[in-house]
C-alpha cells in the first residue's frame, strides 16, 4: 500500500500536534499515560504509550525509506521492497509467515509514503512477544526470494492499474511533479511501470541492506502492555547489530516550487471532470506557528457551513463540486493545499481567490471567537477518545510525526495548542496570507498540456466581523432500540439504521436515499447548516451520514437493505449529542438549492461509478442474481437517477425511510442505560418525522417494519460481460444460497478457507491481482450472498476465471487440513475483534443483528461457533452450498 507524499506524508501537522495536544488538554484527565522514549545501543528509537482498556497492542515501525532516499533509476523501490518483505525470511517461507501471523490472530500490514515506510503489527497483548519476533524477522531477515520477485512486480503493476482507474489520481501525480520539481519527491511513490520493470534483485537487496538498519528506524508501541516487560521484549527482538554505515539523522527536504507571481500549470488527463490542486506557504514541522495555523485551516474548511464551502461550493455560481483545505508537512516542510473538483463556471484564479478569502473569514473577529475554539477542542477530545479505542490507527497516525520530533516535543505542543487565542490565529492568518507565493495545477480533459500562466495572488480580503445491563425494546411508535452500556468506555456511540433503503426509493431513483443522507447536514427547522455544525462541534459530536466514496475499504456498511447515521461523542456529552441527532433526522430542512447542488454531485458520482470496473461488475452480478429485486439497485445511483429531481421527492422518501417503525437505534458506550432510555423515549418517541414529538397513541402500538424478502436462491449459472476499456478489469462471481442456522458456522469457515486459497494462489503465487477475496453477506430469512471479487489486467481474465472455478471445485473434494482451519478462523476472529474495538462498530453489529434477526459475521456467538467447526463439516458445507454450476459471472473489461 502506498500514498503519495504530497497529501498525507510525514503526517499532517494538524494531526500530529492535535493528538499530542489532547494528552494535556486543560481541565481533562488524560485517558491514557504519556509517552516514554529511549534509544537502544544499535540506534533504534523506541517510543511507547500505554492505552488501557482493550487487551490489544500495536507495534508501528517507521523506516526511513521512500522516494526521498531512492537512488536515481530506482523509482518505486521503497514501495516494491515493502511488498517483498511479506514474501519470506531466513526463518520462514511466505506461507509460514502468513500462517504465524494468523495463528496469533494478528493484523500485519505496511504502507509507503514519500519519506518513510511504516510497518504495523496489531495483536492481542498476550501475543506481544510473538508479534515482535515476527515483525523483526521480516524487517531484518527477509530474503527477497527470487521466485517471488516477478510475481510481486505483477502485484505492484495491478496496484498502479487500480490507481490509474481513478482520474483524480492522475491529477495528484501531476501536482506532485510540479510542486516538487527538481527533487526526488517529484517521483510517484509506486514508481512507474518502466521503473518497476527495470528493478534488479541485486540492486533492491543492496537498497534493503542500506535502509533497513535499526538506526534508520523508530518503533512506536501503543496499547495495553507492561512497560518494563515490553521494553525487554523489544530489546530482545530488535536488538540486532546496527550494521556498517551511518544512519541518517534527518530527512531530506524537498523543493517547493512556490513562486511570486504564482503559476497555474495546465495538464491534460483522461477524465470526465477537471481538478484543481494548489499549494501555498505554511509553517514547517516544529514551527511555533504550527498549532495556530492548524486551527485556522480547520476553522476555514471543516463542515458544510464552513467559509470554504460557502465561498466555493454553495456560492452562486458554484466554483466547485467539492473542495478541501489541508495542512501537512512533506519532508518537514509545511504546505497548505487546496483540492477542488471544478464546475468550469469560475476561472481557476478566482477559485484560489475565494479560498484565500475563506481563510481570512475564518480569522475575522465575530466568527473567530472563544466559542469556536471551544468547539474545536471538544471535537479533538472526541477524536482522542475514539482513537484510544483503535490503537492501530493511533499508532499509524502518530508514528510518522516522530520523523521530525521527539515524543517530548509532541507532548510540549499540547500546551501551545491549548493556549492558542483568537488573536494568535488572526496574527498567523495575516502573516501567511500576506505571502503571495503559490502554485496551482489544473488537470482535465480540455486543458492544453504544458500551458503555464502567471497570476498575481491577490492581497487577502479581510472581511468585517460577522445503570443496569443491556436491553432491547420497541417504543409504542415502532422504533426498535438496543442499549448496551460499557462503564469503562469514555465514548457515547449511536448507530441509527433505516430499513429497506433501496425498496423505499421511488422507481427510476436509485441512489435517492444516499442523496438524502448527504443533505441531512444542510440544516434543520431551527438551525441552518453553519449553526448545526457549530452545535455538533460544541457537543463534541462526530457524525457520519454515508460512506466516503474516496475510501475504498470502508463500504461494508453500505447496503440496499439499509442506510445509516452514526454519531459519536464523549459519554458526558451524550444528552446534547442525542438531542441534535433527533433534530437532525426529524426536522431536516432540505433547502431546494441544496437539493439541486447535491443532485449534481450525486450525478457526478454516479457517472464515475459507471466508469469504474469494480462498481460496474458489482451491479452486473447483482442484476444476474436478483433481477428486479432492490438488492440489484446501486445504492449511489446510476446515470439519470437524479435528473429533474425535486425537493418534494426528497421529503417524501424521508417520511418513509425515517418513519419510527422503520428505524433501529443501537447505543453503546459509557452511559447509564435507564437515563439514556428515558431520553430516547422523549426525543424519538413521537409519531414520526417532521417535528412531531407527541406520544404515539397507546391503544395501537406500531410494529417494526419488516425487511423486504430476500431474492430466491440461485438455481443455475449465468454470465454477462461488458467492455469499459479501462486499464484494470474486474471479475466477480457469486451465488445466493439458503443456509439453515445450524450450518452457518461451517459455511462461514468454508468461505474463509476459499478466500485464503484465492489470495495465496492467485495473488501471492501467480501475481494476478492486487486484491482478491471471497465473502458471505446476510440477506435475511436465512439467505446469504457468496461473492468473489478481483481486479486484474484484461489479459488475465480468462485464466483467472478458470483458476477461481478450479479452486471452488477443489474445495468440494476433500476436507481442509486442521492447521488451515485454525489459521483462517484465528485470522477472521482477529479481524472482527479489530472492527469491534470501537463502541460505534459494536453498535453497528448490534443493529445488524436486529435487522436480520439472525447471526451476522460480527456476532460473538457465531465467532465462538466457528472455532468448533471440523474439517468434515467444512467439506459438507462446501458440497451443500458452494456449487460451481450455480455461480453467476460478471466480467468488466
Amino acid at each position: 500500500m502506498a500514498t503519495n507524499g504530497r497529501r498525507s506524508v510525514g503526517q499532517t501537522v494538524a494531526l500530529a500536534a492535535g493528538l499530542a495536544s489532547l494528552l494535556l488538554a486543560p481541565g481533562e484527565a488524560p485517558a491514557a499515560s504519556g509517552f516514554a522514549e529511549t534509544v537502544l545501543p544499535n540506534g533504534l528509537r523506541v517510543v511507547m504509550r500505554q492505552v488501557r482498556g482493550n487487551p490489544v497492542v500495536c507495534s508501528a515501525v517507521l523506516v526511513k525509506s521512500g522516494v526521498a532516499w531512492e537512488p536515481e533509476g530506482m523509482s518505486g523501490a521503497s514501495h516494491f521492497l515493502e511488498h517483498l518483505l511479506f514474501n519470506g525470511t531466513r526463518n520462514r517461507t511466505q506461507e509460514q509467515l502468513y500462517a504465524d501471523v494468523e495463528r496469533i490472530g494478528a493484523y500485519n500490514n505496511a504502507t509507503t509514503r514519500a519519506d518513510h515506510t511504516l510497518f504495523l503489527m496489531l495483536a492481542p497483548s498476550e501475543s506481544l512477544d510473538r508479534a515482535l519476533e515476527i515483525q523483526a524477522d521480516m524487517l531484518f531477515h527477509s530474503t527477497l526470494p527470487e521466485d517471488k520477485f516477478d510475481k510481486e512486480k505483477g502485484i505492484v503493476l495491478e496496484e498502479m492499474r487500480r490507481d490509474a482507474s481513478n482520474p483524480a489520481h492522475e491529477a495528484d501525480l501531476a501536482f506532485t511533479r510540479a510542486l516538487h520539481a527538481g527533487s526526488p519527491y517529484a517521483r510517484p511513490v509506486l514508481g512507474t511501470a518502466e521503473s518497476i520493470a527495470a528493478l534488479a534483485r541485486d540492486a533492491v537487496l543492496d537498497y534493503y541492506h542500506r535502509r533497513y538498519r535499526p538506526g534508520n528506524m523508530v518503533l512506536f508501541l501503543a496499547g495495553e502492555f507492561e512497560p518494563d516487560e515490553a521494553l525487554a521484549r523489544i530489546r530482545e527482538r530488535f536488538g540486532v547489530p546496527g550494521g556498517a554505515g551511518e544512519a541518517e539523522s534527518g530527512v531530506p527536504r524537498p523543493t517547493l516550487a512556490l513562486t511570486d507571481p504564482a503559476r497555474i500549470v495546465h495538464e491534460k488527463i483522461e477524465a470526465g471532470r477537471t481538478y484543481l490542486r494548489a499549494a501555498f506557504p505554511a509553517p514547517d514541522a516544529g514551527d511555533p506557528d504550527a498549532e495556530a495555523f492548524d486551527l485556522l485551516v480547520r476553522l476555514a474548511g471543516s463542515g458544510e457551513g464552513s467559509p470554504l464551502v460557502r465561498n466555493l461550493v454553495r456560492s452562486d455560481p458554484a466554483a466547485a463540486f467539492d473542495a478541501a483545505l489541508s495542512y501537512s508537512t512533506v519532508g518537514g516542510r509545511g504546505v497548505l493545499e487546496l483540492d477542488a473538483t471544478l464546475t468550469g463556471r469560475v476561472p481557476a484564479a478566482e477559485v484560489i481567490r475565494r479560498a484565500r478569502r475563506a481563510l481570512a473569514e475564518a480569522a475575522a473577529p465575530g466568527l473567530l471567537d472563544l466559542e469556536s475554539l471551544r468547539a474545536l477542542r471538544e471535537s479533538r477530545l472526541t477524536t482522542r477518545a475514539t482513537l484510544d479505542e483503535q490503537v492501530h490507527y493511533y499508532a499509524m497516525f502518530s508514528a510518522p510525526a516522530l520523523l521530525h520530533a521527539s515524543a517530548a516535543d509532541l507532548e510540549a505542543s499540547a500546551a501551545r495548542l491549548a493556549a492558542v487565542t483568537p488573536e494568535e490565529i488572526a496574527a498567523v492568518a495575516r502573516r501567511y496570507l500576506g505571502r503571495r507565493e503559490a502554485l496551482a495545477v489544473v488537470s482535465g480533459p480540455g486543458e492544453e498540456p504544458g500551458t503555464v500562466e502567471e497570476f498575481a495572488v491577490p492581497a487577502p480580503e479581510w472581511p468585517a466581523p460577522p445503570e443496569a445491563g443491556p436491553r432491547t425494546l420497541v417504543l409504542p411508535n415502532g422504533l426498535t432500540v438496543s442499549i448496551r452500556p460499557n462503564p469503562d468506555s469514555a465514548v457515547f456511540a449511536v448507530h441509527l439504521l433505516a430499513r429497506n433503503r433501496s425498496a423505499l426509493e421511488p422507481p427510476g431513483r436509485p441512489g435517492l436515499a444516499e442523496l438524502l443522507h448527504g443533505l441531512l447536514r444542510a440544516g434543520t427547522a431551527s438551525l441552518d447548516a453553519l449553526e448545526l455544525d457549530r452545535a455538533l462541534d460544541l457537543a463534541g459530536a462526530q457524525l457520519k451520514l454515508r460512506d466516503d466514496p474516496r475510501i475504498p475499504f470502508d463500504d461494508y456498511q453500505s447496503s440496499p437493505d439499509f442506510s445509516f447515521v452514526r454519531l459519536e461523542s464523549r459519554a458526558e456529552r451524550a444528552p446534547e449529542a442525542l438531542r441534535l441527532l433527533a433534530e437532525l433526522i426529524q426536522q431536516p430542512l432540505f433547502p431546494a438549492e441544496d437539493v439541486t447542488r447535491e443532485a449534481e454531485r450525486m450525478a457526478d458520482r454516479a457517472r464515475r461509478a459507471a466508469e469504474s470496473p469494480s462498481a460496474v461488475s458489482r451491479r452486473i452480478l447483482l442484476e444476474l442474481l436478483a433481477p428486479g429485486h432492490p438488492l440489484s439497485r446501486p445504492v449511489a445511483g446510476e446515470p439519470g437517477s437524479f435528473d429533474g429531481l425535486t425537493r418534494n421527492e426528497v421529503v417524501a422518501l424521508h417520511s418513509s425511510l425515517f418513519a419510527p417503525d422503520n428505524l433501529i437505534l443501537a447505543v453503546r458506550g459509557g452511559v447509564d442505560p435507564s437515563e439514556i432510555e428515558r431520553r430516547i423515549a422523549r426525543l424519538f418517541g413521537g409519531r414520526g418525522t417532521g417535528g412531531a414529538r407527541a406520544p404515539a397513541p397507546a391503544a395501537e402500538p406500531a410494529r417494526p417494519t419488516a425487511l423486504v424478502p430476500p431474492p430466491a436462491p440461485t438455481a443455475a449459472g449465468s454470465r454477462r460481460e461488458v467492455t469499459l476499456g479501462k486499464r484494470q478489469s474486474s471479475l466477480r462471481v457469486g451465488t445466493i444460497v439458503d443456509v439453515p442456522e445450524k450450518d452457518l458456522p461451517a459455511l462461514e469457515v468454508a468461505v474463509l478457507v476459499l478466500s485464503g486459497r484465492l489470495q495465496m494462489d492467485l495473488r501471492e503465487t501467480q501475481g494476478l491481482a492486487y486484491s482478491i477475496g471471497a465473502g458471505l453477506t446476510p440477506l435475511g430469512a436465512g439467505r446469504r450472498l457468496l461473492q468473489i471479487a478481483m481486479g486484474t489486467a484484461a489479459t488475465n481474465l480468462e485464466h483467472a476465471e478458470k483458476e477461481i472455478f478450479r479452486i471452488l471445485r477443489e474445495l468440494r473434494e476433500e476436507p481442509p487440513p486442521v492447521e488451515e482451519l485454525e489459521r483462517v478462523v484465528a485470522a477472521r476472529r482477529g479481524r472482527i475483534f479489530m472492527r469491534r474495538l470501537t463502541s460505534i462498530n459494536q453498535a453497528y453489529y448490534d443493529a445488524l443483528g436486529l435487522l436480520y434477526g439472525e447471526p451476522t459475521g460480527g456476532d460473538p456467538e457465531l465467532l465462538e461457533a466457528i472455532r468448533r467447526v471440523t474439517p468434515e463439516q467444512v467439506l459438507r458445507a462446501a458440497r451443500a452450498y458452494i456449487d460451481p454450476d450455480r455461480f453467476a459471472v460478471a466480467v468488466v473489461r
